[in-house]
């Protein structure tokens, strides 16, 4: 309920957005699992004449970005930030999943659709927006559409911690950080596929 009233929310407050250039060409940003521990998201991204800049350097320049508070096993808990008043909108998406909506994006210079998405601003009463996102691998955050052209980047991934799969993920004291309680709850759980925790 609250994921859909969020979309609606978001579908009427971007109506009236001019969406301004963007490439249509899609790059994946991968994030590896020890700074995805350490809170990180990867650097130094290529960019490109309409997504010239990334979410690090935005975060240096006090621009709109996002930062991953903390990842878990199949979720991670992102923060959206606008330290200014005008409109940034952040698309989402979970494990390379098709666009969320039938229609084109804001930004007619991107063909590739349309994903949920979160804006913030003066127009939506907040600058700051915290959310859980659950995913089997990865979830990806594009800011292609708002009001600033030069803050825009393109998708940067963030992983999830896979869960435990075979008998060795639950050796060696590993099974804790999969949040077991015990090594035979986390064998137990490989075996039946029963979860526990």
């Amino acid at each position: 309920m609250k994921h859909s009233l969020m979309k609606l929310t978001g579908m009427l407050a971007i109506a009236g957005l001019i969406a301004l250039g963007c490439d249509s060409s899609v790059t994946n940003h991968d994030v590896d699992s020890q700074s995805l521990l350490e809170n990180e998201v990867a650097q130094e991204f290529s960019t490109s004449e309409v997504t010239p800049s990334t979410n690090e350097q935005n975060k240096e320049n006090d621009w709109s970005h996002f930062v991953v508070d903390d990842v878990r096993v199949g979720e991670v808990d992102i923060t959206f930030n606008q330290p200014r008043s005008f409109a940034a909108c952040f698309e989402y998406r979970i494990d390379g999943e098709e666009p969320t909506y039938e229609q084109d994006n804001f930004n007619t210079d991107i063909d590739d659709g349309l994903w949920s998405f979160i804006c913030l601003g003066d127009a939506y009463d907040r600058d700051t927006y915290q959310m859980t996102l659950e995913a089997n691998e990865y979830v990806e955050i594009r800011m292609v559409f708002g009001a600033e052209r030069d803050e825009r980047f393109d998708w940067t991934r963030v992983g999830v911690l896979s869960d435990a799969s075979s008998r060795m993920d639950c050796m060696n004291g590993v099974w804790e950080e999969f949040g077991f309680r015990n090594q035979g709850q986390c064998i137990r759980y490989v075996n039946t596929g029963q979860d526990s925790r």
